[in-house]
């Protein structure tokens, strides 16, 4: 409210006008103002002080570099086009899609949940030290003796250990290599279909005999090729 003035009451005037010089002194400078078509400028470091909350509407742009010390909440998408570097510990509570690719540098440790990879024929699941793939497939490490164990179908495994090799198929046939020889035991017996050489001594463990009958074998010491005398 503007006040007039009096010019036949010119004590009223004094005071009034000692009034508004009070008024300018004490009042806080921009308040409630506006501006509509126009800027404020703020040149120095911390210019702007804002004790309190600030709202913006509509745009904010930031050249140069936006320092946060607290917490930064952003309640929508954050869209960020260049270059995002994380210098302290990062908390994900949420899903994560990852479109690009992803180059790791150091040490990932999933602690109660699991590695999928999916796509493909045959898409893979890595959870408590054991790899299974959707064919039905399993990669699982042994932690009794250190070794890995290869399992597939309804219990056909291969085991690799520390100084054995073995495999184990479901009809109860097996093959063990050791360091102290190779052992093949199969309920159904071996079948040989190609050409078998023995460079070493060969033992049959059998007592079994036979007498009144000829020879029918005969062992060419030339190739040592065993054939049949017809």
């Amino acid at each position: 409210m503007v006040n007039r003035v009096n010019m036949n009451q010119p004590e009223k005037n004094v005071r009034q006008l000692w009034n508004a010089i009070l008024d300018l002194q004490t009042m806080v400078y921009g308040r409630s103002s506006s501006v509509t078509r126009g800027r404020f400028r703020f040149a120095g470091n911390e210019s702007l002080l804002v004790q309190g909350s600030q709202k913006v509407e509509g745009w904010l742009v930031v050249t140069g570099t936006e320092r946060v010390t607290g917490t930064l909440e952003v309640q929508g998408r954050l869209i960020a086009s260049g270059a995002i570097g994380l210098t302290g510990p990062t908390s994900i509570t949420g899903s994560t899609t990852i479109a690009g690719d992803v180059s790791l540098k150091g040490t990932m440790a999933v602690d109660g949940g699991e590695i999928q990879v999916k796509g493909g024929d045959s898409p893979a699941t890595l959870r408590d030290g054991a790899m299974s793939f959707a064919t039905g497939g399993k990669v699982e490490a042994d932690a009794a003796s250190g070794g890995v164990r290869l399992a597939a179908g309804s219990g056909n495994k291969v085991y690799v250990g520390d100084g054995i090799v073995a495999v184990q198929l479901a009809g109860g046939g097996t093959l063990t290599i050791t360091e102290g020889g190779t052992t093949i035991n199969d309920p159904n017996g071996v079948t040989v279909s190609s050409d078998l050489r023995v460079t070493g001594a060969t033992t049959v463990d059998r007592t079994d005999t036979v007498t009144g009958v000829e020879s029918n074998a005969y062992i060419d010491p030339a190739t040592g090729r065993i054939q049949r005398i017809l």
